[in-house]
């Protein structure tokens, strides 16, 4: 939002869930003795998402995130996940997303044990493979398309994209629904509701 004041949220909704970019770059040659690389994150706040992640311990559905989130790492390891669409987890849940939002669920209690026999080949060594182990595993469940969990997703979109968007009620107006609708809808498919 270059440009725009750092408190200006128009067409944002403010759900805590975080889109993360690590950056690593070589350092100048005269700096070599000293450091060993600079690095570089950047992050965006803007999306309800849900995620589901393969770590050392097991397996996790993290819900929407609406506050801070605190996670420890130390020493040597890898975390795999997929980060699903705003709405776009609820037909594998087959459940109102509000049922786990600012919660991390054993991913077994979604998918079944197989989420735990899963997770070494998952945190597989190269990236390639992880990720294949990843896709078969969503890929062997995978739900029936959800046009109302679509239609979320695209109301979702439209508040990102168009910061004129600033109340609920003008939400609800442009996509021909009642302001309850609305928020039920954002209840069930989203996890949250259409306001930060």
């Amino acid at each position: 939002m270059t440009g725009a004041p750092a408190d200006d949220t128009r067409g944002i909704l403010n759900f805590g869930a975080a889109r993360f970019r690590y950056g690593r770059h070589a350092c100048h040659p005269v700096l070599a003795p000293f450091a060993e690389h600079h690095w570089i994150v950047r992050w965006e706040l803007s999306e309800p998402s849900v995620n589901l992640v393969f770590h050392e311990h097991g397996s996790r559905v993290a819900g929407v995130i609406t506050g801070d989130c605190l996670e420890v790492l130390t020493g040597t390891g890898v975390v795999v996940g997929s980060r699903f669409r705003p709405a776009g987890f609820r037909p594998f849940l087959d459940a109102p997303l509000s049922m786990i939002t600012d919660l991390f669920t054993p991913a077994s209690q979604v998918f079944g044990p197989d989420a735990d026999t899963v997770t070494p080949a998952v945190l597989a060594t190269s990236d390639e493979e992880a990720q294949r182990a990843l896709e078969e595993f969503l890929l062997a469940r995978l739900p029936a398309r959800d046009p109302v969990a679509e239609r979320a997703a695209d109301l979702v979109a439209s508040v990102l994209a168009d910061p004129a968007i600033v109340r609920v009620g003008d939400l609800a107006a442009l996509h021909g629904l009642s302001v309850r609708q609305l928020q039920r809808l954002f209840s069930d498919y989203v996890g949250v509701p259409p306001s930060g």
